[in-house]
């Protein structure tokens, strides 16, 4: 913003600095809000990303245990006839 004063009357220049200041410095806040919300968003992303293989990792090993348990008590029931 650029101001030329011609009224003597008129808004000092410092007061008409200090509002573009206060101007820039809300536009920077602003934005590194949204830099905060979008890492926060991509760290969010990754450790959804992190428990969904683990969580599908655990299944499939609670699936194996499942399997070879249900395989042993076969052969035990096998063993007992």
């Amino acid at each position: 913003m650029t101001y030329v004063s011609t009224d003597p009357t008129g808004h000092p220049l410092a007061h008409l600095v200090a509002m573009d200041i206060n101007q820039l410095i809300n536009a920077l806040k602003n934005d590194a809000d949204a830099l905060l919300v979008e890492s926060r968003t991509r760290q969010t992303r990754k450790e959804l990303d992190t428990s969904t293989g683990l969580l599908k990792y655990l299944q499939e090993m609670t699936n194996a245990r499942e399997s070879e348990i249900h395989g042993i008590k076969q052969r035990l029931i096998a063993c007992q006839k």
